[in-house]
């Protein structure tokens, strides 16, 4: 009898264990700094209200914004499409972890979830589709999605041109277009984040037809050896209420996907997604820890600092950088003054204006070239060259990022032409830059780059334009490589 009731106390047990919550931070991010203002995701096994709920920082419990996202999605039909891009940019590595992190959510999603499978590749403007739509409709036949994953294929290709934008817009057209399908949709996206822009179709057009349709975006962007877009796309994903990863792993894509739509199937226990905003009025440079309480769970989270110069530190240096150029300034005119008081008879001198040859657009590039060479500037008489820190030997210096690394140029002479072959004066070994790409020249005080009618151009903040003012800490790509102007 005694073993009985024993046996009836451990059943007992396990059936309390089984109604405990379950309590988990998916992810934390940090969205402003003045003042910091930081956002956890964060799941749980039972239906919570802000009253329920305690965040502590720094020993102290704090205020926060909270939202409830979803309720029991596990037990909820959902359709997702998968979106691929299948250029040169995901050759090899990207497409394979693409397709195992594919067949790993595929088997997590439950029996009434539909999928779809679609992929992109060449941009072509706006004549025809960018779209493929693979599985030609949303199925919830898991295992044939699976092997249309074998149609997935790239091949090398160092000029691949794609444009993302107008593909997820064409996906999301047709999610719009399909019927019967359940109320939480989502449109997935697997990409190496390298958009042409070469039609009209551009990231905000995205976010508005995902709004309207309410189908949020989530964008898996795989680490390359080229340049990425990812802030585009991240900004795309959270404008239209879904999330985005860089990877380099098909591991990290299960997870982070996994996580982020709670895909991995919970025989008894439901999941409920929430959102909370806090704004810590004392941060420290690393890693800062808070505690989250609900009902009768505790979890631990983390966000990290980044460490910044103190800003009173900036301001005596602003000053003390500021007084310095003053007294120089005072000096060399005491000097010049006392120069003239000590010479009978002063010099006529004026400084010839640099001038830089105009270039017809429909001259060719051997012409262009010939030009330039013969019209080389001396940096020695630009007048101020965007700041007075020219009168203290500072050499502005273009920093160039591309497939061979990053390279400093300091300007000693212009104009300079830019581009692929060794005649230019600077070189980027970088298949998407033209041989003669752009020149760069000062005029009326400022620097500009222009576009020498290169294949790619010149992209600045994703536009495509023919000539570009450079500003500080700027970038101008000139197709995957990128130049940005240093003064000082």
């Amino acid at each position: 009898m005694k073993k009985y009731f024993l046996l009836l106390l451990f059943l007992l047990a396990l059936s309390n264990d089984s109604w405990a919550q379950i309590l988990n931070i998916d992810d934390t991010q940090i969205l402003n700094d003045n003042p910091y203002e930081v956002k956890v995701y964060f799941t749980s096994s039972k239906i919570l209200k802000k009253e329920d709920i305690q965040l502590t920082y720094g020993n102290q419990k704090l205020n926060f914004d909270f939202q409830s996202k979803s309720e029991n999605l596990s037990n909820n039909s959902r359709a997702f499409c998968i979106l691929v891009e299948t250029t040169g940019f995901t050759h090899f590595e990207p497409i394979k972890n693409f397709k195992n992190a594919i067949h790993q959510i595929l088997a997590w999603l439950n029996e009434q979830d539909k999928v779809a499978l679609c992929s992109f590749s060449e941009a072509n403007l706006n004549q025809g589709t960018s779209l493929k739509i693979l599985s030609k409709e949303f199925t919830e036949d898991k295992n044939n999605i699976k092997k249309l994953t074998s149609q997935l294929v790239t091949k090398i290709d160092t000029n691949a041109k794609s444009d993302i934008y107008k593909s997820i817009y064409e996906a999301l057209d047709w999610m719009a277009e399909q019927k019967d399908l359940p109320q939480q949709k989502y449109l997935i996206v697997f990409s190496a984040g390298i958009n042409h822009s070469l039609s009209s179709i551009n990231r905000e057009d995205c976010e508005n037809k995902s709004i309207k349709l309410d189908i949020p975006i989530y964008s898996v962007i795989h680490k390359t050896w080229t340049a990425y877009s990812g802030d585009n796309f991240k900004l795309l994903s959270d404008n239209t209420h879904g999330r985005f990863k860089f990877v380099s792993k098909d591991k990290e894509i299960s997870e982070f996907l996994s996580a982020a739509l709670n895909l991995q199937k919970q025989e008894s226990v439901l999941a409920y997604h929430y959102e909370l905003v806090f704004f810590p009025d004392k941060v420290q440079s690393g890693l800062n820890s808070f505690e989250i309480q609900a009902a009768d769970e505790k979890i631990q989270g983390e966000f990290i600092i980044e460490k910044k110069m103190n800003t009173q530190f900036e301001t005596i240096l602003f000053i003390t950088a500021g007084l310095g150029i003053i007294l120089i300034g005072v000096g060399l005119f005491m000097k010049a003054k006392k120069k003239d008081e000590d010479t009978t008879k002063t010099p006529s001198f004026i400084p010839e204006t640099p001038t830089i040859s105009k270039i017809n657009p429909t001259s060719n590039t051997s012409e262009i070239k010939s030009n330039l060479m013969n019209t080389v500037v001396n940096t020695s008489i630009i007048p101020d060259i965007q700041r007075t820190a020219i009168a203290s030997a500072n050499i502005p210096t273009l920093k160039i990022v591309s497939m061979g690394g990053i390279q400093n140029f300091p300007i000693q002479k212009l104009p300079l032409l830019i581009g692929r072959d060794p005649s230019n004066h600077i070189i980027i070994q970088d298949n998407s830059v033209s041989k003669t790409h752009a020149k760069l020249y000062f005029d009326n005080g400022y620097f500009y780059l222009e576009d020498l009618d290169s294949t790619n151009g010149l992209v600045v903040n994703g536009q495509k334009i023919s000539k570009v003012q450079l500003k500080e800490n700027e970038k101008v790509y000139l197709g995957n490589a990128t130049i940005e102007l240093y003064l000082a």
